[in-house]
């Protein structure tokens, strides 16, 4: 008996989808004909099932009471500048995205009047406090006055509340005449520090403790307290209460400052100080 094949036959069916399909593969043949046939289908047609729909991604952008005061000072100390530009155009400024004020200005030609260095100073920092970058001229008090390329400066020093901020100054030189010819500043404003229940006792301890780790350990030294001081730390975390502890080695007579944080009692950091 002959068999008779037609195109229609599943064996040459098969052959003649892989001479028109080269890239099915030579086994399973049948299978993928049929694979593929089911995904043309809802193509031909048939709606596909709508998409699971994704939570819009919400972004929350970090808009505190804190930035928005830095940002309005900021502008205040630029509407500053440009005013003193109108009036002195070789003005010199650099600015630092750390802090809202100006670094440095220079190239000033301010008059200014009083019976003293420190009296002179002040009073051009009030006519431009906006250059302070939100730190009013009341929180500064007097660390000292110098000479340099003779000019008088006056350098004060940041306070918040009667505490001293640590390592925050302003310093202003003038002429013989009075005349405000340079300012340099890294004030900064300080927002609601941080405070915990660590007083200024358990504060020494931990900073000797400190001085015992071996990051900071000296064979046969032994610390002593000479003062203890509450300040205000600026961190890139934001502004911290704490204690600054000076101690005095010996016998190496070595002097190191200690910033114990009160929050939790760490030691933030560790300076030398000028030896005896």
């Amino acid at each position: 008996m002959t068999t008779r094949f037609s195109p229609d036959t599943p064996p040459l069916r098969a052959i003649v989808q892989r001479r028109s399909r080269p890239w099915l593969p030579a086994t399973g043949m049948l299978a993928a004909g049929a694979t593929l046939s089911l995904l043309v289908a809802p193509l031909a047609g048939a709606t596909p099932p709508p998409k699971a729909s994704r939570p819009a991604a919400t972004v929350t952008a970090p808009a505190t009471v804190a930035t928005a005061k830095t940002d309005t000072s900021r502008a205040r100390a630029a509407a500053m500048v440009a005013t003193l530009r109108v009036r002195t155009p070789r003005l010199a400024v650099q600015w630092v995205w750390t802090q809202p004020g100006p670094q440095l200005v220079g190239g000033l030609a301010a008059i200014t009047r009083g019976a003293t260095v420190e009296a002179r100073a002040r009073g051009f920092l009030r006519a431009h406090e906006a250059l302070l970058g939100g730190v009013a001229t009341a929180d500064l008090r007097l660390d000292h006055v110098s000479q340099a390329n003779g000019r008088d400066v006056a350098r004060f020093a940041q306070s918040w509340r009667g505490l001293p901020v640590l390592g925050r100054f302003v310093a202003v030189a003038m002429d013989p005449d009075g005349t405000v010819r340079h300012l340099s500043s890294d004030a900064h404003p300080v927002h609601k520090p941080s405070r915990g229940a660590v007083g200024a006792e358990l504060a020494q301890r931990r900073a000797i403790l400190a001085m015992t780790q071996p990051t900071h350990h000296t064979p046969g030294q032994h610390w002593r307290v000479q003062s203890v001081t509450e300040v205000i730390d600026l961190t890139p975390a934001g502004a911290a209460h704490g204690y600054a502890v000076d101690l005095f080695g010996s016998p190496t007579a070595r002097m190191v400052r200690v910033v114990v944080r009160s929050a939790d009692g760490v030691a933030q950091r560790v300076t030398d100080r000028l030896r005896r």
